[in-house]
């Protein structure tokens, strides 16, 4: 159960919000993730703050089952990720470009042992704008997360059985971005990934679905 991959609960769309706010709004967001592959399946729900139209601030837990050959059991997986990132847009908003830091904790566990990881979360993503209409909207979404973790074992004999772990994972998916009104958005992400240090089931499909809210600064006036 050692080589279960915890990261891979938040697969992708985990980066989304201020590259939907065209100007230095306010947003709030939520939304739910679903992934898959022949071995795995996970869901998580999050909800995204954007501060003046660059900055993001995010909460996400999800929940996953894994059916692994050198388990006798289904392997159950939670974990929780808070993070902040911060958006560089250029040419007129049609390209964004994200760096995100964040802090991760999660366990994969079976009747039999239960494994606990948690440490810093390092995110990059490039969102360039493929097609622009009245009330719909594109963009392509390119993003690569980067995981330093800290890894305990609960059937190890010693008193202190932590050890360091990396995790790589890489997503292409698409935003597509309908606006309902002025301030009201719905995104749906279909997106497909991989694990960078896995061979094994390493790819895998999902879709992200979003509510997204923006508002308007409002100006005082004398």
């Amino acid at each position: 159960m050692k080589k279960v991959f915890l990261l891979f609960l938040f697969p992708s769309a985990l980066f989304c919000q201020a590259e939907f706010i065209e100007n230095d709004k306010f947003g709030l967001s939520g939304g739910y993730t679903f992934a898959n592959n022949e071995a795995f399946n996970s869901s998580s729900f999050d909800f995204v703050l954007t501060t003046f139209g660059d900055l993001d601030i995010g909460f996400e837990k999800g929940s996953g089952k894994l059916d692994d050959e050198y388990s006798p059991s289904q392997i159950s997986t939670t974990a929780t990720l808070v993070y902040t990132a911060y958006n560089f847009k250029r040419i007129n908003n049609n390209l964004v470009l994200k760096v995100l830091a964040g802090y991760y904790m999660g366990t994969a566990e079976n009747p039999g042992n239960r494994i606990s990881s948690s440490g810093l979360l390092l995110g990059l993503g490039a969102y360039p704008r493929v097609l622009t209409a009245k009330q719909f909207s594109i963009r392509v979404a390119i993003e690569l997360s980067y995981g330093f973790l800290s890894t305990s074992n609960s059937q190890s004999y010693y008193n202190d059985d932590s050890e360091f772990d990396n995790s790589r994972s890489i997503s292409l998916g698409l935003n597509l971005v309908a606006d309902i009104t002025k301030n009201f958005h719905f995104i749906l992400s279909p997106f497909a990934g991989k694990d960078l240090l896995r061979s094994e089931d390493s790819f895998y499909f999902g879709l992200n679905s979003r509510l997204f809210i923006s508002f308007e600064h409002r100006n005082n006036t004398h």
